[in-house]
């Protein structure tokens, strides 16, 4: 009898020590599913509090380089402008030094002959170093008999 509750007692031990082998395995398990499920959304959290950030950032970088554009515009504008006051003194000092409206006409003609790209030569017949059509100016007509 005592073999019998030898063995006996060795498979309640061993019955108890499955039972508690398997609530571990069971609680060890079931903790891993809690403990990853709060872990996923504690890293979704994260995830999305660096995509706001991210958006954040991306919106600061377009209101500055807007603001770089504006700055730039307005600086180029400012710069036209100055130009523009340039040319119109250079222009008005050379005026001045011409004598008439008709010299500063021609002298900005010659100035486009000489820096255009389409330079032509345009010959005129002359007629005593006077254009063909105003040389027959300067010749009186015959007076015709009465």
């Amino acid at each position: 009898m005592s073999n019998f509750l030898d063995k006996f007692g060795s498979m309640i031990v061993s019955i108890i020590l499955i039972i508690i082998v398997g609530a571990l395995l069971v609680w060890g398990i079931g903790s891993f599913i809690y403990w990853y499920q709060t872990f996923k959304v504690y890293a979704n959290e994260q995830e999305g509090k660096a995509e706001l950030q991210k958006a954040e950032f991306t919106r600061q970088i377009s209101l500055l380089d807007a603001q770089a554009a504006i700055n730039k515009a307005k600086g180029d504008a400012q710069a036209e402008i100055e130009r523009a006051k340039g040319a119109a003194e250079a222009n008005r000092v050379l005026a001045d030094s011409l004598v008439g409206k008709e010299d500063y006409l021609r002298y900005l003609y010659i100035q486009a002959l000489r820096e255009g790209n389409n330079r032509e030569i345009i010959y005129i017949p002359t007629n005593g170093l006077l254009p063909v059509t105003e040389a027959s100016r300067a010749v009186e007509p015959p007076a015709q008999p009465k």
